[in-house]
């Protein structure tokens, strides 16, 4: 109410300068100037239009005199020579940006490239005894474009030793394609010297290019003693029916296995700590595998062999015939030491044998490790603990 009656009296001040202004006779207008009583009658007419105003009722008051009548903008025009108002362009955003797709490379394969697979045979660091002869087979695979055909060869890469093989030999089993596996195998003699020796061999093609690279690993000892033969179980050769068996080999393969560990656990339920040598035979009727240890010299002292076997934990079927042969070095018959029936019982047998009677002193002897399978071969896997040949 304050905020109006300021606004209604600083509007009758206003109107009544105006009228001060323009009043008749006012100097300036080419009229005689006003007399003070002309004024005074004129602010005094103003100070009551304003109070008879003060008397309306305010809300009335502020409808007719303070609220401006709504005029629609369609009513308003352009004063001439005052710039109409233009609005600013509506934006609009930058196009996303389409990322490139990244570049592919196509990775280059030559023509001739090999890979390693594994050791067949003969694992890297095998006991050997001086001028043993051994045959070291390699997995391979052909990871190259090319076929490997029948004028690829093995070359020796003059690296370490040939220790008795060719320099150079064709491959078997060709044509070997492109994503197949080769299986390499050389024949060596180890050297008469107790040391470590190696040698490095490469692929050849037709056209001389040399790829690829697998090596042979040995360790020449002529008296490692005691004879602890689980720890030397890659030095024996392994096979079935099926033929050569890699060692260490594949678990569970039908072809036959065999494989060291140190923690059996036998069909008592028993678990071991001791180096042990694992076999299970060919996955057919009456199959077999052996193991035929490279030569060792015995101990000019009367000797014993001694081991523990018997059925593997969990397998109920097993049954087998277990036998230990020799024959002395450069002699091809086989002499039986022991045999024996092995059933899933929970029994085990333990094997202590005086060699003292066979002559073997100071001898280089072949140590033969023979299961069969006594009919089927379902669950047909047996140990050797600790196989081992010692003078008391």
């Amino acid at each position: 109410m304050k905020r109006t009656f300021q606004i209604i009296f600083l509007s009758a001040v206003v109107t009544l300068l105006v009228v001060a202004c323009n009043f008749p006779g006012q100097k300036g207008n080419g009229g005689a100037a006003a007399t003070p009583d002309l004024i005074n009658t004129a602010a005094a007419l103003t100070v009551q239009a304003v109070q008879t105003e003060l008397a309306q009722d305010p809300t009335e008051l502020a409808q007719n005199t303070l609220v401006p009548t709504w005029t629609s903008e369609a009513a308003f025009t352009a004063t001439p020579g005052v710039p109409t108002n233009t609005p600013l362009p509506t934006w609009t955003p930058f196009p996303t940006q389409t990322p490139k797709p990244a570049a592919t490379n196509t990775p280059y394969i030559p023509c001739n490239q090999m890979s390693f697979v594994r050791d067949y045979t003969v694992p890297d660091g095998t006991w050997m005894q001086p001028k043993q002869r051994f045959t070291k087979i390699w997995e391979v695979k052909n990871t190259g474009t090319c076929t490997w055909d029948a004028a690829y060869s093995i070359v020796f890469a003059n690296e370490g030793t040939a220790m008795g093989a060719p320099v150079s030999q064709p491959i078997s089993d060709a044509p070997v394609e492109p994503g197949e596996v080769l299986k390499i195998a050389l024949v060596f003699t180890a050297p008469n010297t107790d040391d470590d020796y190696s040698g490095r061999w490469r692929l050849q093609s037709g056209s001389g290019e040399e790829f690829g690279a697998f090596t042979v690993k040995i360790t020449v000892d002529g008296n490692p003693w005691p004879f602890l033969l689980a720890d030397y179980a890659c030095s024996a050769e392994w096979r079935s029916n099926a033929g050569i068996l890699p060692c260490p080999g594949d678990k569970g393969s039908s072809n036959g296995y065999v494989y060291a560990t140190k923690k059996p656990v036998f069909e008592t339920g028993y678990e071991d700590d001791e180096n042990t040598i694992v076999m299970a035979p060919r996955a057919i009727e009456d199959g077999e595998t052996r193991g035929e240890f490279y030569m060792m010299r015995m101990p000019t002292d009367p000797a014993f062999f001694a081991t523990v076997i018997g059925c593997m934990d969990q397998k109920p079927n097993c049954d087998v015939i277990m036998t230990l042969k020799y024959r002395l070095d450069g002699d091809a018959t086989e002499h039986t030491i022991g045999q024996w029936d092995e059933r899933f019982d929970g029994s085990i047998t333990t094997v202590n044998i005086d060699l003292s009677g066979y002559a073997l002193e100071d001898k280089l002897v072949h140590w033969i490790f023979y299961v069969e399978a006594d009919g089927a071969a379902t669950d047909d896997v047996v140990f050797w603990l600790n196989p081992r040949v010692y003078v008391p």
